[in-house]
């Protein structure tokens, strides 16, 4: 870490370090592990504006969730002047609880669904502002205006743009169905009136694991007061058996699964457009040329979208 920074946060909150060591890093900030004499916290640096405003606006959200009780959450730690972040130029900049666990898929998926249960379940204890779902895909402007500058040529303007506009077209049949479709679906949501609480967004893939029996889940910056399906649509049935041992009469709404498939889908293809096309090194953007390639292709979510009848 920049000694300026680590200066800047020093201050800021009133801490002095003994020792700063990166954390591993993640796609959305730089991380690094600091210690104090008698804590240790966890920090995070953004620099990537797609996600900036919406930590932002998590940040007050989650502070609150700690404070009605749900401690197995990261959470952030206030300045001294009481705010829940800073910044140094464009980067923003959070300190977060440090959790003695490890980043890990190896846990009981009846835990996972117990913890979301019990998250949704406090939200009318929630008194700050909540972003709320209006069902709108918010980077729609963003990726048509991208998605057909590609596809056409009129933004292939490089080689690696091409690469990425001969990817687009061999799959281009299915992902102009499958955002037709997710268009379709967001017009039945809001015709459906469904209750909502406060949901992560992408908690399966967020979590830190002490023992399959002892998880937290981190990352909310996409936090939303939303349908609760919105947290469920990757779970097993072992997730519902968890879920429904706090909230014993749910039953999961599947137009709203299946909306939540595709939304998750077109949020990752933007976020993967934005560092393809972006001024980062050529390394950084042919990883993500790649990545785009294999989310298009077979990858992980491609069962989740032919069982949300996507694919």
């Amino acid at each position: 870490m920049h000694k300026e920074i680590r200066a800047k946060i020093e201050k800021e909150h009133g801490l002095s370090f003994v020792s700063i060591e990166p954390a591993p890093r993640s796609f959305v900030a730089q991380t690094w592990f600091a210690s104090t004499k008698e804590n240790k916290y966890f920090i995070k640096i953004v620099d990537k504006p797609l996600f900036i405003p919406e930590i932002i606006r998590s940040l007050p959200v989650v502070d609150a969730m700690h404070k009605a009780g749900i401690t197995s959450i990261n959470w952030p730690i206030q300045t001294i002047s009481e705010e829940l972040y800073t910044w140094q130029g464009n980067s923003l900049i959070v300190i977060f609880n440090y959790i003695d666990a490890v980043q890990s898929y190896d846990y009981s998926d009846i835990v996972l669904g117990e913890l979301l249960a019990n998250i949704h379940k406090i939200t009318p204890q929630v008194k700050v502002a909540i972003p709320e779902d209006n069902y709108e895909y918010e980077y729609k402007e963003r990726f048509e205006s991208q998605y057909h500058g590609i596809i056409t040529g009129e933004l292939a303007t490089e080689q690696l743009l091409v690469e990425l506009q001969k990817i687009l077209q061999i799959h281009q049949g299915r992902i102009d169905m499958q955002y037709q479709r997710l268009s379709e679906l967001a017009q039945e949501m809001t015709k459906l009136n469904l209750g909502k609480v406060i949901t992560h967004g992408d908690a399966g893939g967020n979590t830190l694991v002490k023992n399959p029996e002892t998880l937290f889940l981190i990352d909310w910056d996409q936090i939303l007061l939303s349908p609760p399906e919105r947290d469920m649509w990757v779970p097993s049935n072992k997730f519902f058996a968890g879920y429904r041992k706090i909230i014993p009469d749910f039953s999961p709404n599947h137009t709203s699964l299946a909306f939540y498939t595709l939304m998750y889908y077109f949020r990752s293809i933007a976020h993967i457009f934005a560092e393809v096309i972006s001024t980062k090194p050529e390394e950084h953007r042919i990883k993500n040329l790649q990545k785009m390639e294999d989310y298009l292709g077979n990858g992980w979510i491609t069962p989740h979208l032919k069982k949300a009848k996507a694919f």
